[in-house]
């Protein structure tokens, strides 16, 4: 607002609460500052009328050098409330502080995490609310009673520890801080093992088809990046990719230059020390995408069709039939000599028409 030759006057000013769009303007105060652009807004006793939809404030006004100053609505702060912090997954540290990572995964209820026993251990939490600070513990016991971690104030919502043992398994616990008061400890707990990688998939059984993409995945707790290879037959095959940065998922095309099978396995190893691997349990199969001999497709005297089967490297094939493309039903499973099979279907002989489906398994 602006004056001129006016020191000081009163007013009662209304704001239309309509006009700014205010869904809820009832728990809403003016505050003003009587200069623009600097100085402290304060609160002014503001009062409401739900069918005018004004908000009204009286008070007295301040000219300076032309200003007379600048309103504000505000709503009222939320309390702080201490709320109980959510505790993330335990992992070895990598040299990536946790508020870097994106979307820490929320640690499950009663689960011991395995850490790597030669790593630093990152332990992290995220606040639920308002949190000014954290106290954090760490303890040989479960009820605390001697503390090996001991911060009172602590305002960023992770840490990092080099002191455990190996072998061992340890309880942290963290509490929340704030003007309301101090929240229960949440609790966690962890074990210090040695360096490990496990294949999860695939683990043995799997059927992966030729020039399609799948993720192949792991867990580990090393710092270190990985190697991944194919085995066939228990021999190495090729190597699908080198010195990787240990993510848990890598995305594999199979290309078709590998040849389709049931023998083969893959094996994760640690880039700086090979026997630090890991092999798929069991071996998975590599196939090509199942197919209908042509020109094999026959009706059979009785009614019946009957078609061939190819699918080279598959053990088996489902195969699915319709009568209207939208309903599908299986209709049998038909094991594979050398790739290939005939299938009868013993239920076509009333059908007009029939649909069929093939996968693998």
């Amino acid at each position: 607002m602006d004056e001129i030759a006016i020191d000081s006057f009163g007013a009662t000013i209304n704001f239309d609460a309509s006009s700014f769009g205010f869904a809820t303007p009832t728990n809403l105060t003016v505050n003003y500052r009587s200069q623009s652009g600097q100085g402290l807004f304060l609160p002014q006793t503001t009062s409401y009328n739900p069918v005018t939809r004004l908000l009204s404030v009286t008070l007295a006004l301040t000219g300076q050098g032309g200003d007379l100053g600048e309103f504000i609505f505000c709503y009222p702060d939320l309390a702080d409330v201490p709320f109980l912090p959510i505790l993330n997954v335990v992992e070895s540290y990598r040299g990536i502080q946790p508020f870097n990572v994106i979307g820490p995964a929320m640690a499950a209820t009663g689960v011991t995490y395995s850490v790597n026993e030669q790593l630093p251990i990152s332990v992290s939490w995220s606040p639920k609310g308002f949190a000014r600070s954290y106290q954090f513990q760490i303890s040989s016991n479960q009820n605390f009673s001697a503390t090996l971690v001991d911060v009172a104030y602590q305002t960023q919502a992770y840490y990092v520890w080099t002191n455990a043992a190996p072998n061992s398994t340890y309880f942290y616990r963290v509490k929340t801080l704030n003007e309301g008061g101090e929240s229960d400890w949440a609790v966690g707990s962890f074990s210090t093992v040695s360096p490990a990688v496990s294949v999860i998939f695939p683990n043995g059984g799997e059927a992966l088809k030729r020039g399609l993409k799948y993720f192949l995945r792991w867990s580990d707790n090393i710092a270190e990046n990985v190697n991944i290879d194919l085995y066939k037959g228990g021999a190495f095959s090729k190597n699908i990719a080198t010195n990787i940065t240990s993510s848990g998922a890598y995305q594999w095309q199979i290309g078709f230059d590998v040849i389709p099978g049931s023998d083969y396995t893959i094996r994760i190893s640690s880039s700086t020390n090979s026997a630090l691997s890991d092999l798929s349990d069991g071996n998975f199969t590599i196939v090509d995408a199942p197919t209908v001999v042509p020109g094999s497709i026959t009706r059979l005297g009785d009614g019946r069709v009957q078609f061939g089967i190819s699918a080279p490297g598959a053990s088996q094939v489902t195969v699915l039939g319709s009568t209207d493309l939208s309903a599908w039903q299986v209709l049998q499973t038909v094991p594979l000599t050398g790739g290939s099979a005939v299938f009868t279907d013993d239920a076509a002989s009333n059908l007009v028409q029939h649909f069929y489906r093939l996968r693998v398994p």
